[in-house]
């Protein structure tokens, strides 16, 4: 364990389903901020990288659901969600306004923004920190609550980590079966040769 890992202040399972559950799913807003904090919180995300997202970096319409996500260094990664992930990331899709190329957009709504940039620009890492704070309070949450606190779930780290080993045999046997139909392919190719 790292040195700085023992001063970090977590979330408890309790708070944090309080703290993803504060966000209302009625207004757009609200689903949102819970569709942000959720990939924070479940996937892992870093707040630059939940800033950063366009709507092509999702990809729904594949066997195991994925993000595509570029980190401060440019260098690309491949993130799964969970079924609770992917069904909120659906129905974000279907209400985001569709003319705004960011996954994440700052959103006009009533008297709560998260972002005083002009509608439409990505919201900003300052944002995502003030919602955290803003849904944390909400939630009854006494401690301060940042957004690194949502990233270092250890209950996440390990259901995370088992995905990412379910996914890799969900490959690896896809690829075996690539392997075993090329192989037919080939012999039948290879006979129809020999008998001409």
């Amino acid at each position: 364990m790292d040195v700085k890992d023992e001063f970090v202040d977590v979330l408890s399972g309790a708070e944090l389903e309080a703290l993803l559950n504060a966000p209302s799913i009625k207004s757009i807003l609200g689903l949102r901020n819970r569709v942000v904090m959720t990939l924070m919180a479940v996937c892992g995300l870093k707040v630059s990288e939940v800033c950063n997202l366009r709507v092509v970096d999702v990809e729904l319409d594949v066997r195991k659901p994925f993000i595509r996500v570029c980190n401060t260094g440019k260098k690309e990664r491949l993130v799964f969600m969970d079924s609770n992930t992917i069904d909120l990331m659906y129905l974000w899709l279907e209400r985001k306004p569709r003319r705004f190329r960011a996954l994440f957009p700052v959103i006009k709504s009533g008297k709560r923004t998260f972002g005083k940039a002009e509608p439409g620009r990505a919201i900003s890492p300052n944002s995502v920190r003030n919602m955290v704070r803003h849904f944390a309070k909400k939630a009854g949450i006494k401690k301060r609550v940042h957004p690194g606190m949502l990233r270092k779930n250890k209950e996440r780290k390990k259901e995370s980590e088992k995905k990412i080993k379910n996914n890799m045999l969900i490959v690896i046997k896809e690829l075996i079966e690539l392997k075993k139909y090329v192989s037919k392919r080939i012999d039948l190719i290879t006979e129809k040769i020999n008998i001409n």
